[in-house]
């Protein structure tokens, strides 16, 4: 008499070679292509090529080889959103491979690059606005005075700041 389901899946796994374990574990943590073909091999030194377990593992080899292939790929062709793409679709399967890491190293210097092209933009504009109005106060400030183009002068130069 069983009272707990999981007791006894686990007395069962227990009793069953070690490669079984392997496989299960396999399917529930994070894990490499090279491992799994192994595993899959072994499996079916062990006869167990019909276990739906093993085909399961199988689908996710196969999943794997595609992500890591359209990830290379993407990473040729400098493709950030194709990148992104098959480094959650690593994530999802649990996927923990070296090249996972590489890529993500790629997709952050060139986010980086990015966002230091935009703050050397936005610097600029901002000097240039103040350099303009600068100018324009300066212009403002001669003979004969002009209250109007004054003020202009000022709220653009507050502005620029």
């Amino acid at each position: 008499n069983w009272p707990n389901l999981g007791l006894l899946k686990t007395r069962l796994v227990s009793a069953l070679p070690g490669i079984v374990r392997r496989i299960l574990l396999l399917r529930s943590q994070n894990w490499n292509v090279t491992e799994g073909q192994m595993v899959m091999q072994e499996a079916k030194a062990w006869g167990l090529s019909q276990w739906d377990a093993l085909d399961g593992l199988a689908d996710q080899v196969s999943s794997a080889n595609r992500v890591l292939e359209q990830g290379q790929s993407a990473l040729e062709r400098n493709d950030k959103e194709a990148l992104r793409d098959a480094i959650s679709d690593c994530q999802a399967l649990q996927l923990a491979d070296d090249l996972l890491g590489g890529w993500m190293d790629e997709l952050k210097q060139k986010n980086m690059a990015l966002f230091s092209i935009k703050l050397h933009a936005k610097r600029f504009q901002r000097n240039a606005a103040f350099a303009a109005a600068s100018r324009q106060l300066v212009g403002a400030q001669q003979w004969p005075l002009r209250k109007a183009k004054l003020e202009a002068a000022i709220l653009k130069a507050q502005k620029a700041e």
